[in-house]
């Protein structure tokens, strides 16, 4: 599964999203849309605070790289919000000390004003630039090259507000029981279809199905072809560390495109020993 079309399935679960909220202030319209086939219900719904408006949360963190491939068509969306939606964006850190000031930089950028034209910059800084935004002096340093005062950032940021929202958003992550960024709830009751993060899931577990095999068959060859046993053992060892660091670390773009290129020079490679070996030990290798 491409790094594309794993972006494009977050586009989609969002723009699902977006659909509820909006089709959900008027009965008539809403009616067309099917339980299971463009929606789920979650299992521990939450009271909003919006109101008699519809709330929609996006669960997110800078550090997530399909965060912010969704963000251009969150933006997007944000400049055509209905009257009666509201929108809000809580940001997690599943307890790394990295993604935790991610979020304290984002409750920052809000209480400044910032917020919404500052975001892309900080995804761009973060993922494209390598900007270490998740080290606190480096967001208060970059926040200054923003324009931005940097001791009012700083204060800002050790405020008792930005901390009390950085409380709330574990606690409402916590009750929603958020498993995995990007996530969108719509009004505290229900989630695009599952299927739309169904891509990131088969792409890892593939990944980690060929890392065994491979890791398998470098023991039977380690005797006969031990050259081909170690590069193989190699390439098995890199590409679910790769992944796993990919997602218990800092999430970056080069990370998984790291992953991805050593799962296909994995690939390759089973493909050059089955060759070498006469075919003798052709595996079934997942496209």
């Amino acid at each position: 599964m491409s790094l594309s079309n794993v972006a494009r399935a977050s586009r989609r679960g969002f723009l699902a999203a977006v659909a509820l909220s909006a089709l959900a202030a008027f009965p008539a319209t809403a009616q067309t849309l099917v339980e299971g086939q463009h929606y789920t219900r979650i299992k521990n719904p939450q009271p909003v605070g919006s109101g008699k408006k519809i709330e929609v949360l996006e669960f997110f963190s800078y550090g997530c790289p399909h965060c912010r491939d969704l963000d251009p068509e969150l933006v997007a969306w944000q400049k055509s919000i209905p009257a009666d939606v509201e929108f809000r964006r809580v940001p997690v850190d599943y307890g790394r000390e990295q993604w935790a000031v991610l979020a304290k930089a984002y409750y920052t950028l809000e209480a400044l004003g910032v917020e919404e034209k500052l975001t892309p910059e900080v995804f761009a800084a973060l993922h494209d630039k390598k900007a270490p935004l998740y080290q606190d002096k480096a967001f208060f340093d970059w926040a200054a090259t923003k324009g931005l005062d940097r001791k009012k950032v700083e204060d800002a940021y050790n405020s008792f507000g930005v901390t009390s929202k950085f409380n709330r958003s574990r606690a409402i992550a916590k009750d929603y029981n958020v498993q995995s960024v990007p996530l969108v709830i719509v009004d505290g009751r229900v989630v695009p279809p599952a299927d739309a993060a169904a891509p990131f899931v088969i792409h890892r577990m593939l990944g980690l199905a060929v890392a065994v095999v491979t890791l398998v068959l470098a023991y039977a060859l380690r005797r006969s072809h031990a050259r081909a046993a170690v590069v193989l053992m190699a390439l098995a060892l890199a590409a679910p560390l790769l992944g796993v660091t990919a997602i218990l670390a800092l999430p970056s773009l080069s990370l998984t495109v790291s992953h991805n290129a050593v799962s296909a020079a994995l690939i390759a490679a089973l493909a050059w020993v089955s060759a070498d070996t006469g075919g003798r030990y052709r595996l079934p290798v997942p496209g």
